[in-house]
């Protein structure tokens, strides 16, 4: 008798309920609400569901392939729907009505956007296209910006709907087999991809698809391994998954999890989770599933799914009413308490009710016949009328928004720069300014919206020629986007004056011998700056106008790789008209003039944040005497930096200007200019 019990302990764990992985669950749930809430960077918990989820979700499959020797696809689809689609579109239409009510307008669009990606799971995607244009990298973080994760998970069950079919393919008859050998082509595929995107591009990386399929794959083959092998021994699984779960639980402790995921380091967490449900099998008295067993965890398990769907819209919703940037404690405290809270209600009286069977049968065997297709097609077309409202809510929201792409024309009760010559910022309320707060976020230098300004990644020259193209004299506007605001100011002055205007702008690429950045970015940006400095070398054009600061207040300085370029350009008898950077706001300008409304002084901030108290180039003006150092700062700041000046938008978003500004500034920079150019 003894020894038949010691045989049995060490056969393959074949519990249909695992109780440990639903404390796993919570683990990792609580460390995404508690880093999103008060530490705002990830934890590497997400990492930990995709794993669970590959391992659950291959366990169950094999299982059905097994007994029956088929895959049944409508069966499969109706359990995931009822598992995920009641919350996940409970939590969207809450938002919904949250946004209509407590969002400032200017961010309603966007939200309604990515709440139809989110219902379409298709919000990884719609993050992965903001990650690539530069501009919109400084938005705000949307209230339905965690669906990123539900959106890949998604995608990952039709996927796995192709793997088994592929192996059935393969070998039906050792389809377990033939399923190791296309789970370990995925695993190596996508882990080889995510390595390299993420060196070459982080944050499309962070959201892409393929960086992740390795971890649900890792899932699975431990799902392959666990129903092969017998348990590990006691000491060992325990050893195993206490090691596992400090590694989970240190991830974002001791890992840069938000600049380096989810390359190299994303095998740290899946490995922890590999190792909690590799070592959790043996049941041993001394293992981590004795503490992930205890009641208090395996419900918070049960409900982990809800208190990660609703976390993260009660904290966008709590920092955007409170004006804050970061949730104290207590009030972190409130946004977990109430996560809690509204997981549990939605679990009880949302989830489980469909879950068990009670609405289908109720509700759509009333109108439908009950088939294994039904839930599949009711769940399809409740996420489309979410999708839709969505859609119907955005295209309000956007009627009557005007192209402001080529500036808007200022004058009469709208000045802009020129009331600062007197020193003195009016404002006339009675007009509003221009543009309007919901025209703002598109009023951009038309070269940042035509194609003109080269992308992130692409090192090829892009010129594009404005002005006289007949005409001796050229101007070249070259750097990043704080060369290209310039450009509404500068057009106007090259059409007065009849020059050739030649513009050679890339996104995030400053024309230094030495451009921050990393990756197959700043590859780009170097092969890029060392093109168009050959380029001006032969074709030595009349000015080059760039930047000549980065940084903010005290932090402000001159790069050493612009002097290099300036003494390169020297060496060759070309001219440089360098403008000092404009301040730099660490928010959103348009969004806090929609919050705050255009008469607070809250969008205003003290002027010794944001520049130097002496301009940094006047060390600099004796050694480089090709070079015009110009500061238009004045017509930013007195004491204090503004978000609106004589009735015009200063800033489209947090640091960049609106063409409307730009233009205003016109006579200013053209004054600068005179002398320069002959």
């Amino acid at each position: 008798m003894t020894r038949a019990r010691h045989v049995a302990r060490r056969r393959p764990d074949t519990r249909a309920f695992r109780p440990e992985i639903e404390g796993l669950r919570a683990i990792a749930a609580i460390l995404v609400a508690v880093y999103h809430i008060w530490f705002a960077k990830v934890s590497g918990g997400v990492d930990v569901f995709f794993v669970i989820a590959g391992f659950l979700i291959t366990t169950s499959l094999l299982r059905q392939v097994q007994r029956t020797g088929r895959l049944d696809v409508g069966r499969f689809l109706t359990r995931l729907g009822k598992r995920l689609l009641p919350a996940s579109l409970t939590v969207l239409a809450a938002v919904l009505v949250a946004t209509r009510v407590l969002m400032p307008f200017t961010r309603e669009e966007a939200t309604y956007l990515e709440v139809v990606a989110s219902a379409l799971y298709l919000e990884n995607w719609a993050l992965a296209a903001k990650s690539v244009d530069y501009l919109a990298r400084d938005e705000p973080s949307s209230p339905v910006q965690h669906f990123w994760a539900m959106s890949i998970q998604g995608q990952f069950y039709l996927l796995w709907i192709v793997v088994f079919g592929v192996a059935l393919a393969l070998r039906r008859r050792e389809v377990q087999r033939s399923l190791g050998w296309v789970l370990t082509v995925l695993f190596a595929a996508s882990s080889a991809f995510s390595v390299y995107l993420t060196a070459a591009n982080q944050p499309l990386a962070y959201f892409h698809t393929g960086t992740r399929v390795w971890e649900f794959a890792a899932g699975g083959l431990l799902a392959l391994v666990i129903s092969r092998v017998r348990r590990m021994p006691d000491g060992w699984g325990a050893l195993a998954s206490w090691v596992g779960l400090a590694m989970i639980v240190l991830t974002g402790v001791i890992l840069p999890v938000s600049d380096a995921f989810p390359g190299v380091v994303a095998a740290w967490p899946i490995a922890g989770a590999v190792l909690v449900l590799l070592g959790s099998g043996a049941q041993s008295a001394l293992g981590a599933d004795r503490l992930l067993t205890i009641r208090p965890l395996v419900k918070v398990g049960g409900i982990a799914y809800g208190l990660y769907l609703w976390h993260w819209p009660i904290l966008t919703f709590y920092l955007l009413w409170s004006g804050e940037s970061h949730a104290g404690f207590l009030a972190g405290m409130a946004i977990l308490a109430t996560s809690f809270a509204l997981a549990e209600v939605t679990t009880r009286f949302v989830e489980t009710p469909v879950r068990s069977g009670q609405v289908v049968e109720r509700v759509l065997g009333r109108v439908l016949p009950l088939r294994s297709w039904t839930f599949p097609v009711a769940g399809a077309t409740a996420m489309a009328l979410v999708a839709g409202v969505g859609v119907a809510a955005s295209s309000r929201v956007g009627q009557g928004t005007e192209d402001v792409t080529a500036g808007i024309a200022v004058e009469g009760d709208h000045p802009g720069a020129a009331v600062m010559v007197g020193g003195r910022n009016e404002q006339d309320y009675s007009t509003g300014p221009v543009p309007s707060l919901a025209e703002a976020a598109e009023d951009r230098a038309k070269i940042s919206r035509n194609g003109c300004q080269q992308a992130l990644e692409n090192p090829e020259l892009k010129l594009c020629e404005y002005g006289d193209p007949t005409s001796a004299t050229t101007v070249m506007l070259v750097g990043g986007s704080h060369s290209t605001h310039w450009f509404p100011a500068l057009e106007p002055i090259a059409e007065e004056h009849g020059w050739r205007l030649v513009t050679a702008t890339k996104s995030s690429c400053l024309f230094s011998t030495d451009p921050p950045g990393g990756g197959t970015q700043l590859e780009s940006c170097m092969a890029w700056n060392e093109a168009l400095l050959d380029l001006m070398v032969q074709e030595q054009p009349s000015l080059v106008v760039m930047t000549s600061t980065r940084g903010q207040g005290p932090e402000e300085h001159v790069p050493d790789g612009y002097v290099d370029m300036w003494l390169s350009l020297g060496a060759a008898g070309v001219e440089v008209a360098a403008i000092r950077d404009t301040p730099r706001f660490e928010s959103s300008r348009v969004e806090c003039l929609a919050q705050h409304g255009l008469r607070s002084d809250a969008c205003n901030e003290p002027r010794e944040l944001h520049l130097a108290d002496v301009d940094p180039t006047a060390a600099l003006e004796s050694r480089l005497s090709n070079v015009t150092f110009i500061d238009l700062n004045d017509y930013f700041c007195d004491h204090q930096c503004y978000a609106v000046i004589g009735n015009v938008v200063v800033y489209f978003d947090g640091h960049h200007i609106t063409a409307s500004y730009a233009r205003t500034l016109t006579p200013m920079l053209d004054a600068a200019l005179r002398g320069i150019v002959d």
